[in-house]
């Protein structure tokens, strides 16, 4: 399944969401900056209420299972009141492991935050109220699966 039809499947749901994959583009600098520069180059084709900007080392580095958690609640929940939306569990989890299979042994992923018993805890990157979601880097590509929402 390709990176179209897992942006038809969130589509469907309804749900506010930034899902890219590319090839890596190696600079120089560190990994950081790389992230960094390729968030900042989502900007062109995102609403105008969306501005993605770098977070420079306060990306926090995250293990694939944490990765896969937090892909699955950002689809399943509203991130403003913690509601089910319309994406049941299995369609989740499915969205998961399309997006985490599309990376090679190598993949290190990030995010911005985390979930806590008091809701998500997070900095901003995307400027929308509730934002969080996975960054994946492997040897050879970079992607997002990100989600926003505002209360």
């Amino acid at each position: 399944m390709s990176i179209e039809h897992i942006r038809a499947a969130i589509d469907a749901q309804g749900r506010c969401h930034t899902l890219e994959f590319r090839p890596r583009t190696l600079l120089e600098g560190t990994l950081f900056s790389e992230i960094d520069r390729f968030v900042e180059s989502i900007n062109e084709n995102e609403p105008e209420w969306i501005k993605f900007q770098g977070l420079g080392e306060r990306w926090d580095e995250i293990n694939e299972a944490t990765a896969g958690t937090i892909i699955c609640r950002i689809l399943e929940f509203d991130l403003a009141y913690s509601s089910y939306r319309e994406m049941d569990e299995a369609e989740a989890m499915a969205i998961r492991d399309l997006f985490l299979a599309m990376f090679d042994d190598k993949v290190r992923f990030f995010t911005n935050g985390t979930f806590t018993s008091y809701g998500l805890s997070c900095n901003s990157v995307a400027g929308a109220t509730f934002e969080t979601g996975v960054i994946a880097v492997d040897s050879q590509n970079i992607g997002m699966l990100w989600c926003h929402d505002e209360d």
